[in-house]
């Protein structure tokens, strides 16, 4: 181009990726390939850094003659006369749409998964029972709203599994609350493939709870809490 950013020569590759002659290129701007999908400080911060004659380089956002958005890394650089005074510009660009296209989509799926998260993370946070995971070596994951309220806990930062730790919180082998003795009322709909049989740990004198564990086969441990004091 020339100073003032009128194009004054292309290659064959710029007309095919525009879409435009030779003859409908020379003596346009940028204008006629502006896409509007860039705000205008981006080319004002543009003009501002080739007018100094310096180099500029970015990915350009353009619209083809047939009015579809294509994508291309752009270098802009001076152009300068035998005395070294600034005359034009020249730019080369390199056609990065697929590209693009790829980090739209991967985006967009980033963004959709972190929407079912945030929704897991709501209903975990809202049911009423207590819900803990701890991974294959007893290292907590995460635990829910319901299961601090349950043992107190204002966090469960650097809890392990009681399961995995000598003396802990295990179903006890026999007496009033073994597996096998507990009311009907606490083990219906709790029974299923790959369940344990739940069983009743005491808080403190006013409180009881019912736990139910699985082993994911990922080797995870995931621990329900209902409270069934009343």
């Amino acid at each position: 181009t020339d100073r003032a950013g009128r194009i004054t020569d292309v290659n064959r590759l710029f007309c095919d990726i525009s879409g435009y002659e030779r003859e409908e290129l020379i003596g346009s701007d940028h204008r006629l390939l502006n896409s509007g999908h860039h705000p205008s400080h981006f080319f004002r911060q543009m003009w501002q850094t080739i007018a100094q004659g310096n180099v500029w380089r970015a990915d350009i956002c353009n619209r083809d003659k047939k009015g579809r958005l294509y994508w291309v890394d752009t270098t802009i650089a001076p152009r300068r006369d035998g005395e070294g005074r600034l005359v034009g510009y020249v730019s080369i660009r390199f056609d990065i749409s697929s590209r693009k296209i790829a980090e739209a989509e991967l985006l967009a799926e980033l963004r959709r998964r972190e929407v079912t998260e945030n929704l897991l993370v709501d209903i975990i946070e809202t049911i009423p029972n207590g819900l803990v995971a701890y991974d294959s070596q007893g290292q907590l994951l995460f635990c829910n709203n319901a299961h601090r309220k349950l043992y107190d806990r204002d966090s469960c930062s650097g809890a392990r599994s009681p399961m995995m730790q000598p003396g802990g919180s295990r179903a006890p082998a026999s007496g009033p609350f073994a597996p096998a003795a507990l009311p009907a009322h606490v083990s219906i709909g709790l029974e299923g493939e790959g369940m344990s049989k739940p069983y009743i740990q005491q808080l403190d004198s006013e409180r009881w709870i019912q736990i139910h564990n699985r082993r994911s086969e990922s080797g995870n441990l995931v621990s329900i809490q209902t409270d069934i004091s009343a």
